[in-house]
């Protein structure tokens, strides 16, 4: 979707929330379940510290929902 597409009110999206519990495996499940119903956005909030350790295994399993 380009960037500055402005949305109609009647088209809202849906989106949710995702706690990373530290199983990248677990927070793409739960991301994927959020996709099946139709979620077009998800916030992953991740516990303190942040590290890139952590990042980089979450990004790669986050890239295979669709």
């Amino acid at each position: 979707m380009p960037l500055r597409q402005w949305r109609r009110a009647c088209q809202p999206r849906v989106c949710g929330r995702i706690r990373h519990p530290g199983d990248p495996a677990e927070t793409s499940a739960g991301a994927a379940s959020f996709a099946a119903q139709g979620a077009e956005l998800a916030v992953v909030h991740r516990p303190l510290p942040y590290s890139p350790q952590m990042s980089e295994p979450l990004a790669h399993e986050l890239a295979t929902v669709s």
